[in-house]
């Protein structure tokens, strides 16, 4: 299964079962990207859509400074504002056994400095 670019839009309330209904249909491996959305990558990002005329989630100063510190429960939570890729790699590993995790565009880069991430999943066997 692939779910590409998607769960950052999902609330956290529906995670979870998103996760279920997809490890359902899932027989060997899923594919999920999301984007980094926290600290120094966030920063940048941020900073360009809002003097670069593109829109831009709206945060307050101290929602921006948390984001950027990687204090996501410090942020009021909507689409990609507040949106935690290593909580959902948490969430994730629930339903899928985690093969790897990798930054991307970059993967010799730590994950936190790749504009988002690639999770690849095992189905787990239900007995």
């Amino acid at each position: 299964s692939v779910c590409m670019e998607t769960l950052e839009h999902v609330p956290d309330s529906l995670v979870h079962p998103y996760l279920e209904l997809l490890s359902t249909h899932t027989r060997r491996y899923t594919f999920i990207t999301v984007p980094i959305e926290k600290g120094l990558v966030f920063a940048a990002k941020y900073l360009v859509k809002r003097f670069g005329n593109m829109e831009a989630e709206p945060y307050t100063s101290a929602e921006y400074f948390n984001a950027a510190l990687g204090r996501l429960e410090n942020v009021q939570r909507h689409e990609h504002k507040g949106f935690d890729f290593a909580r959902l790699i948490q969430s994730a590993g629930r339903y899928f056994e985690i093969i790897d995790v990798s930054p991307y565009p970059l993967a010799f880069l730590p994950d936190s400095l790749g504009f988002g991430v690639g999770i690849i999943g095992k189905a787990i066997t239900k007995q």
